[in-house]
């Protein structure tokens, strides 16, 4: 297995304004792992990184359990602007498409890459309302990215985030300034793993 940067949960279709691994990925030559649960959107996020090598892709969703689970996407479209989520009527505007989809968990998917004791630059997960799933049902003691991050805007209502901040400090990370905030939105949490990230690479992001 190649040397693996990142692991990118919910990459919809790659090329969009708020992703931080879009403009990454070709300036470092990382490589790396893309999980998009959605036909539409993979097929789009597949097309948009076939000019980079060492990309691996995954038509699945990441949940707490491996098996199947149903989706329900807010669009049709083949752009940003389709997303997905667990919960019914996450997007109450729009007229949401049940489809059932396959799902595995995030240990299952360290397993398949063979990266378990294996140190990587960073999880990144958007996944919109599922983080609590995801990050609660991991154990962490062998899953090693230097930071975490993901998206807490639509969970933070109610400090409902602290307890991924929790969970996650017993595996030695804590909160930290967000180096991939590429516009400066806030709408993500990052957490770094401490003792410091062991493995000789540039860890910043110069934007």
């Amino acid at each position: 297995m190649a040397d693996i940067d990142f692991i990118q949960i919910g990459a919809n279709i790659g090329n969009t304004a708020s992703d931080p691994l879009w403009p990454i990925v070709r300036e470092r030559g990382w490589k790396g792992i893309f999980v998009e649960p959605i036909a539409q959107s993979f097929e789009q996020l597949v097309e948009n990184y076939k000019d980079v090598d060492g990309c691996f892709f995954e038509n699945v969703a990441i949940h707490a359990y491996d098996g199947e689970v149903t989706m329900y996407n807010s669009s049709e479209g083949h752009d940003h602007r389709q997303q997905a989520s667990v919960v019914r009527g996450y997007f109450p505007k729009v007229n949401n498409q049940e489809v059932q989809v396959k799902c595995i968990t995030l240990a299952s998917l360290i397993e398949k890459y063979d990266l378990l004791g294996k140190e990587f630059e960073i999880l990144q997960l958007d996944v919109e309302r599922s983080e609590q799933t995801i990050l609660l049902n991991t154990d962490f003691t062998d899953i090693l990215p230097r930071v975490i991050r993901f998206e807490h805007i639509h969970i933070r209502r109610g400090h409902k985030d602290q307890s991924i901040v929790n969970h996650l400090a017993k595996f030695g990370y804590e909160r930290v300034s967000d180096e991939y905030d590429v516009e400066g939105q806030g709408y993500d949490t990052m957490m770094e793993r401490n003792p410091p990230y062991s493995r000789t690479r540039n860890r910043k992001v110069n934007r």
